[in-house]
């Protein structure tokens, strides 16, 4: 079994490897990634505008639900967005 000074290098290591990576990916993803993608899926700006609405009422609803009934783990990979109407199906 390893030591407890060796666990916590090791996940010392892993947290600053991470970083590293999400560093780099964050600097190559484009900030409007979202927008670009509900405006892709709009007829014209004004439906795109009510997807936009859309997205961050039901952000907001989502995030004070989750915070109420105490889910952790919150992030990028836990937002399922509807493209058709722009709102949140899960997070």
């Amino acid at each position: 079994m390893p030591s407890d000074m060796c666990m916590r290098a090791h996940l010392c290591h892993r947290g600053h490897l991470c970083r590293r990576v999400f560093i780099a990916l964050a600097a190559e993803t484009p900030r409007d990634v979202l927008a670009n993608e509900l405006w892709c899926a709009s007829a014209d700006a004004e439906q795109w505008w009510r997807k936009v609405g859309a997205f961050s009422r039901s952000c907001a609803v989502m995030s004070m639900l989750g915070y109420v009934i105490g889910l952790g783990d919150r992030h990028l990979d836990n937002i399922l967005i509807d493209l058709r109407s722009g709102g949140q199906l899960f997070e």
